[in-house]
């Protein structure tokens, strides 16, 4: 099981017993406005209990709960590329329950997994995306070292609505 300990929360692999205050934490529209759609919402126990299960079982590196007072309350993850030319990135994506924003969680979230990707994963790059209305996941991530790619001009659609997807990256070296 693998474990970081930061000033504000503790990152850890996902156990059984999470699933109830990670569902209450995830069942919230402000986060999933801000994430991709298969992110359920409503977020049930029921989808909890598989993430928490898919986490074990085959992403126990790549997949971490963020705990506040012994809660999972939020997550982070690293997804890999597809395709074999992408073997050296990843992509990060991350949310925390709405009663923890603005503490500093995930701008000290963030930097640790980037590092634990390139220090213990071996990868040599790392993107992000961002929705357009999404200043705060913007700013953790130029704080982090992140670097600004461009834009993708109506890259999605959320809620019946074109949204454009802000792009960073940043590099090992």
């Amino acid at each position: 099981m693998k474990k970081f300990t930061l000033n504000n929360c503790v990152l850890r692999s996902f156990a059984k017993g999470d699933e109830v205050s990670f569902s209450e934490q995830a069942d919230n529209i402000k986060i999933w406005r801000n994430v991709r759609d298969e992110f359920p919402s409503p977020y049930t126990l029921d989808a909890a209990k598989n993430w928490v299960s898919l986490c074990e079982n085959e992403f126990p590196l790549e997949r971490f709960a963020i705990e506040v007072d012994e809660k999972a309350v939020g997550a982070v993850g690293l997804h890999k590329m597809a395709g074999a030319n992408y073997a050296h990135q990843m992509e990060i994506g991350f949310w925390l329950g709405e009663a923890y924003w603005g503490r500093g969680i995930i701008s000290e979230v963030v930097p640790t997994v980037v590092n634990h990707a390139f220090l213990e994963l071996g990868i040599q790059r790392i993107e992000a995306s961002v929705y357009e209305y999404n200043p705060a996941s913007k700013r953790v991530l130029e704080k982090s070292g992140f670097q600004y790619e461009g834009c993708s001009k109506g890259g999605v659609v959320k809620e019946g609505k074109l949204v454009d997807v802000w792009r960073f990256g940043i590099l090992k070296t």
